[in-house]
């Protein structure tokens, strides 16, 4: 085994399992404004966008959580639910031009 980590990679770590966190809770926070968005073709098409990155994100965490498994390798920051309030704030308020910032 590697660990444990230098406190440089340690911290290296944190902060790319809570970028990981939060990329995945915007991207689920935009899902969930998606009913607001009053154009068809703009749903849609950000629907599509949101599902492929979501994906991708969550895809990014599962194989960083292989890794970074135990707590105190985890920054408990509010990445998650600020994540979410971010990506459904900006999508709701500004449709594509609040999701693709």
């Amino acid at each position: 085994s590697c660990k444990p980590w230098p406190g440089w990679l340690r911290q290296e770590m944190r902060s790319n399992w809570a970028g990981e966190t939060g990329a995945v809770a915007i991207y689920r926070g935009c899902q969930a404004a998606l009913p607001r968005i009053r154009c068809p073709e703009e749903r849609a098409s950000l629907e599509c966008f949101v599902r492929e990155h979501v994906a991708a994100e969550e895809a990014h965490l599962a194989a960083m959580s292989e890794v970074v498994i135990a707590s105190a390798e985890r920054s408990w920051m509010p990445a998650t639910s600020f994540g979410w309030c971010l990506g459904f704030a900006s999508t709701a308020a500004r449709g594509a031009r609040g999701m693709y910032v």
